[in-house]
């Protein structure tokens, strides 16, 4: 019995840091039953449901996606996220009703993200953070020896006389450009602020002129004068690249390998995290989290895009 109590316990403490309005779910971190991540000017929503079935609905209020866990005999299951990147969804003795597919995620921190589609996907795990993320495990996203030669000796400060490596660029007259790892990126006269989600850049995304994530007083801006900073809602810089004045018409883009960068007009270098050429290749996301940290994850693990057996008719269900 005592096993149980400790299960219930934990729940209960987890449930109850995760009941703000939010569009994601961290490593940890719990939906109690009828809890959700949404989107409130939309209605798209991800409910754990009292019936014990993971929804998700679109702006219409129709479901679209189940784990099809309902009608099992139990109530009041919950939804975890386990340090390996999988959702689960527990029975209120702890026992597993369904598990996301991604088996072969390593432990580490990652974060599932509603979509404004409706789509659920997990990414991980973190490969950068405004706080600094230490350590040793050799696929982390971290500095080549090659490149550490020309790299700042502050890991997110370029300081005057410093460079950042980039890979040659190819211009098109259909007015893109085409970077060292094959992606196609939009030139710098279309470049404009492209989040859709108000914490999350995607990969190939930018921010640009003011252009800012933010959530829970935290915003994270790259500003006009070619400075990328972290802000509490007093204006407080708590992270910066310290590269104000460093170019003009400075943007920030999410690369498909995890890598942040700034660039000036013409695609100048002015500020890389330096990704690893070894990172894989896929999408990531940069996150403004509610505790005040801006921290990259990804590739994308899972999606529920390729979960076909949970995109059939619901069951009449409890909402």
């Amino acid at each position: 019995m005592a096993p149980l109590c400790i299960f219930l316990l934990i729940v209960l403490i987890s449930a109850s840091g995760s009941t703000a309005e939010t569009n994601v779910l961290l490593t940890g971190q719990t939906l109690s039953h009828q809890a959700k991540l949404s989107y409130a000017d939309t209605g798209v929503s991800l409910v754990m449901q009292h019936d014990c079935n993971l929804v998700t609905y679109n702006g219409q209020g129709t479901p679209t996606w189940h784990t099809n866990t309902a009608g099992k005999g139990y109530r009041e299951c919950i939804l975890s996220f386990t340090d390996n990147g999988r959702l689960v969804v527990r029975n209120p003795n702890g026992g597993q009703m369904w598990i996301s597919s991604n088996a072969n995620s390593k432990v580490g921190k990652y974060v599932a993200v509603l979509r404004p589609n409706g789509l659920v996907s997990i990414f991980g795990p973190a490969v950068w953070s405004t706080a600094g993320i230490e350590s040793n495990n050799s696929s982390e996203i971290v500095p080549s020896i090659k490149n550490l030669k020309n790299s700042p000796i502050v890991y997110n400060i370029l300081f005057s006389g410093q460079v950042s490596i980039f890979g040659p660029a190819v211009w098109s007259t259909a007015g893109i450009e085409s970077n060292n790892s094959s992606e196609i990126v939009p030139s710098i006269k279309n470049l404009k602020n492209s989040p859709i989600v108000y914490n999350i850049l995607f990969s190939g995304q930018v921010l640009y002129n003011n252009g800012k994530l933010s959530d829970n007083g935290y915003s994270f801006i790259m500003k006009d004068d070619c400075e990328l900073a972290l802000e509490n809602s007093n204006g407080l810089v708590s992270w910066s690249t310290w590269t104000k004045g460093n170019g003009q018409n400075c943007f920030a883009r999410l690369s498909y390998k995890g890598e942040l960068a700034v660039r000036a007009d013409d695609y100048e270098p002015v500020w890389s995290n330096w990704a690893s050429e070894e990172a894989p290749v896929g999408e990531y996301v940069l996150l403004m989290q509610q505790n005040g940290e801006a921290v990259i994850y990804g590739p994308e693990v899972w999606t529920n895009k390729h979960d076909k057996s949970g995109f059939i008719k619901m069951p009449t269900s409890e909402k």
